[in-house]
């Protein structure tokens, strides 16, 4: 009896780590996205073991909870590079490349936008980064919607 009772609890601990094991959440994954911006159009493309692939759906970025990503943008034209909610923004434009370097911390959808700069004194409003002020940019024309950011959880 006391063997048969040994047998059961020994089957019940491998069952229930097996379940934990498969139902646990994946490993973060670092993730490199080469994105231009051209025409007001973002064009993603990800680096994979086989080369450069651009993505299928243009105005969609997947990537899970805790996962490491680097974007490395280009741009026709001088703006911000902003993803809200995240609160990152990097300056680009037609003479530079910029990365963006952030381990997605927050599930969910997030606008990826581009703020056109239209001189120099925009330019400098955006330097320091500050974007915590999001608001509904859907009148303005030097907001450019390039697409979504999706998080999911693991």
């Amino acid at each position: 009896m006391i063997n048969n009772i040994r047998v059961l609890l020994t089957s019940f601990l491998l069952i229930s780590v097996a379940s934990l094991i498969s139902c646990g959440g994946s490993n973060p994954q670092d993730h490199i996205f080469d994105i231009s911006v051209r025409e007001g159009e973002m064009v993603p493309r990800v680096e994979t073991q086989t080369g450069n692939v651009l993505l299928s759906n243009r105005k969609l970025i997947k990537i899970n909870h805790n996962d490491t990503v680097t974007f490395r943008i280009t741009s026709d034209v001088e703006g911000g590079f902003h993803i809200h909610g995240y609160d990152l923004l990097v300056d680009v434009g037609p003479a530079s490349k910029a990365d963006m370097n952030f381990t997605a911390d927050a599930t969910g959808s997030f606008d990826i936008v581009l703020h056109k700069f239209e001189s120099d004194s925009d330019h400098s409003d955006h330097s320091d980064g500050d974007m915590k002020h999001d608001s509904d940019h859907s009148d303005d024309e030097s907001v450019v919607h390039l697409g979504v950011l999706e998080v999911h959880p693991n």
